[in-house]
């Protein structure tokens, strides 16, 4: 994914340029410049986030005694089909959380441990701890 920002110097043959030049390799986004830091963030920063998820899921595969391959595979394969399935289908990431969650079910407990621990709220802290940080750093 790769962002890009205009301003009126740019025409709108040069910004169409430039969009399919990062079009080829991938997503464009066209941004205004103050949200160039959040991007980085998010998308600059967040492989680092799904790889740590990675190793949090391989942990507590390999604490419910699967072998550390076993569990690296179980994240890897479950990490890449989810993501798979978040870019193939427009629905809202809470809607498809939703779906694959049963009431009272395994997901749902497993769910609610995170949710007792803070894990959305200081994920939404490191994004924008990012942010700042490339603020600073841009100073």
């Amino acid at each position: 994914m790769t962002a890009i920002c205009t301003d009126a110097r740019c025409t709108p043959e040069q910004a169409a340029s430039i969009r399919s030049i990062f079009q080829s390799v991938g997503r464009v986004i066209d941004l205004e410049e103050p949200l160039i830091d959040a991007f980085t963030a998010v998308a600059g920063s967040g492989p680092a986030y799904v790889f740590l998820l990675a190793e949090a899921m391989s942990r507590g595969a390999q604490a419910a005694g699967f072998s550390r391959e076993q569990a690296d595979e179980l994240a890897r394969v479950t990490i890449s089909g989810s993501a798979a399935m978040l870019d193939a289908d427009p629905r809202d990431a809470t809607v498809m959380r939703e779906a694959v969650t049963s009431k009272g079910g395994t997901t749902e407990a497993a769910l609610r441990v995170l949710a007792e621990e803070s894990w959305t709220a200081a994920m939404e802290r490191a994004i924008i701890a990012g942010r700042d940080r490339a603020r600073a750093l841009a100073k």
